[in-house]
């Protein structure tokens, strides 16, 4: 059984953008923990939907984990 999904965007853009992906898209419900693969941090416990920002050239990548 597979609880978790990774999503990952870049922006290729010169200027900030906000990036945002709900659980549902991702095939996941309820609350998921989320951590940025590339630091390692916690980026906190969300439901419904996820949003960052990225700087201009940068990227993110995420692991999300539904809370059981």
């Amino acid at each position: 059984r597979q609880n978790g999904k990774i999503f990952g965007k870049e922006n290729s853009s010169e200027t900030l953008i906000n990036i945002s992906v709900s659980l549902k898209n991702l095939g996941l419900g309820g609350t998921c923990e989320v951590v940025d693969i590339w630091t390692g941090e916690k980026a906190g416990v969300v439901s419904g939907a996820f949003t960052r920002s990225l700087r201009p050239h940068a990227s993110g990548l995420y692991k999300f984990t539904k809370q059981e």
